[in-house]
């Protein structure tokens, strides 16, 4: 998950001022207790609540965490520049296997912990892309999706590219095709693509039923797959009125990005 308008909101009521490197936000001491007040607090538990809320007999609800919790995301400072913004470098996928035993959806806020040794540790905030593509790889997903507020990824022409292989990512970055907040969500689809993912997609969360046309085979967004030669991923079959139940977990993972 990820909640940049309610940050920024939080910081400018607070008069605390973000500053851009490239297209990550800088983050000093003050910023760091504001962004987790605002991704560990209340947005996270406003998701929890929200999914919960869609129970079934399959999935009991949501658990709400961050890489703070129980050690999951261990992570270390990308640069002085950036300050306080983390690079994952391990997910406890154990952690999220036994949530996801229980029944239970983890949402989880991207902060991670740089270990300082002797048990000091500094909070790190993360990228959610990032965080979750890591999420991803280590849980061996097959099927990574991302739900943000837009329709996909868009040609020169504003029109919805359906499918994209790996390989023409970085071209469309650098015939500017695509900029700005777009390009962490490709840097980490090629990253979880070469680490195994059979696809990742970027769907439009705006949209009734996205999520449960995008794992039963329908017509959504923009799908990015290796190059030709690896066997395309196929969403198993799910029984009508049940979808969002038997949804096998262990073969999604899903960011929810606005």
């Amino acid at each position: 998950m990820v909640a940049a308008p309610q940050i920024k909101s939080m910081l400018t009521q607070l008069e605390v001022g973000p500053t851009f490197v490239h297209v990550l936000c800088t983050t000093d001491a003050n910023t760091m207790e504001v962004v987790q007040m605002v991704l560990c607090g209340r947005v996270n538990k406003n998701i929890v609540c929200a999914i919960s809320a869609q129970a079934g007999p399959i999935m009991r609800g949501a658990f709400g965490l961050c890489g703070l919790d129980g050690c999951l995301i261990r992570a270390r400072r990308i640069s002085d520049d950036l300050r306080l913004v983390g690079q994952p470098v391990s997910v406890d996928s154990a952690l999220l296997r036994d949530i996801l035993a229980l029944g239970l959806v983890p949402v989880i806020a991207p902060v991670g912990f740089e270990d300082c040794g002797d048990g000091q540790f500094t909070p790190l905030n993360i990228n959610a892309d990032t965080a979750v593509g890591t999420a991803a790889t280590a849980l061996d997903a097959r099927a990574f999706l991302i739900m943000t507020d837009i329709a996909g990824v868009l040609d020169k022409d504003e029109e919805v590219i359906a499918e994209l292989r790996s390989s023409a990512l970085k071209g469309l970055r650098e015939d500017g095709t695509v900029f700005d907040g777009i390009i962490s969500k490709l840097e980490t689809t090629a990253a979880t693509v070469t680490a195994g993912a059979a696809e990742v997609s970027i769907l439009d969360g705006r949209e009734r039923h996205t999520l449960l046309r995008a794992v039963s085979g329908g017509k959504f967004g923009t799908r990015i797959r290796d190059d030709p030669g690896i066997v395309a991923w196929a969403a198993p079959p799910m029984k009508r009125n049940r979808e969002v139940q038997c949804v096998r977990m262990n073969l999604y993972i899903c960011m929810i990005s606005f």
